[in-house]
């Protein structure tokens, strides 16, 4: 036959363990006895009644206690003091000794016997039930309250992914869109070289040209090409032509190379073309046809002052 062998801690756990349960027994019994005597107290009508079941349980004390017997051929020693005066500090000695235990039993090396010992003991512990159910609600509302913490900081964690998460992908698009302003500017730039080479090559060629001949193509020119070839070309070519061009058309060129008007800016894409201006397409048919009407009368005047 086998038998279990316990190490020296647990030994000595679990006759902590029983100590304590006696101790508790103990004090059970004592108030049982002290709260007889109260009751027969009140009962009493005389002195001499109230002094009678004190000279009984006195009796009784001294009588030879079978429990104290027993525990004295095993070698246990009762932890209670033999008079009445340290009643009201048992239970709290109760206590610290049970919580005593329950800390030592709290690293797992205590059998079950001696947890259930304790978690049977120090309920019994309680001197006020009122003050051991406001003990209750009071550590039933803080693990409510630590639950309800813990569901908030994990909340505030998710948020907090999701603002880092937007805030990743906004740099993003702002980092993309960066790169898209320095593309797009790139491709101005370039633009702006193409078309001031084209430009200056079409100078070139126009003032090789004779100035009868150049005068009938920018007659018909666009207005566009017309003023910004014209502004590159040197006065004495530039002049040549113009007296064989027609003189409604001259006036238009010389308002434009004198900044009395202007053109609208182009609207210019992302992929450096140019092309009419954003509000351009709204226009209706009567207001295009209106505009025109008062260009050609306003070019109109111009050539009759121009005459005159």
């Amino acid at each position: 036959m086998l038998i279990p062998r316990l190490s020296f801690g647990k030994l000595v756990h679990v006759s902590s363990i029983l100590m304590t349960l006696l101790l508790a027994m103990n004090m059970h019994a004592l108030a049982g006895h002290l709260k007889g005597d109260a009751i027969e107290a009140d009962d009493s009508p005389t002195q001499d009644t109230v002094l009678q079941p004190r000279q009984s349980r006195s009796a009784e004390n001294t009588a030879p206690n079978p429990n104290a017997e027993r525990n004295a051929t095993e070698g246990w020693i009762s932890a209670l003091p033999p008079d009445d005066r340290n009643a009201g500090t048992r239970p709290a000695t109760a206590q610290a000794t049970v919580a005593r235990h329950a800390e030592a039993c709290a690293d797992g090396d205590c059998p079950d016997v001696a947890k259930a010992a304790v978690a049977t003991v120090t309920p019994k512990q309680g001197a006020d039930p009122e003050v051991d159910r406001v003990e209750t609600d009071l550590v039933q509302n803080i693990l409510a309250r630590q639950s309800t913490f813990e569901n908030e900081q994990k909340n505030l964690e998710e948020q907090k992914h999701i603002l880092d998460a937007a805030q990743a992908a906004l740099n993003e698009k702002m980092r993309n869109l960066d790169s898209s302003i320095a593309a797009l500017a790139e491709r101005q730039a370039a633009h702006r070289e193409t078309m001031s080479a084209e430009t200056d090559r079409l100078v070139r060629i126009y003032e090789e040209m004779p100035p009868k001949e150049a005068a009938a193509v920018f007659n018909i020119m666009d207005i566009h090409v017309l003023v910004s070839v014209a502004n590159k070309m040197a006065p004495r070519k530039i002049s040549a032509i113009m007296g064989y061009m027609m003189p409604e058309r001259v006036n238009i060129v010389s308002q434009y190379m004198a900044g009395v008007r202007t053109f609208r800016p182009l609207r210019t894409s992302f992929d450096g073309t140019t092309g009419q201006p954003v509000d351009s397409g709204t226009l209706t048919w009567w207001s295009k046809s209106k505009a025109n009407q008062k260009q050609s009368e306003a070019d109109q005047d111009a050539l009759k002052l121009s005459r005159q």
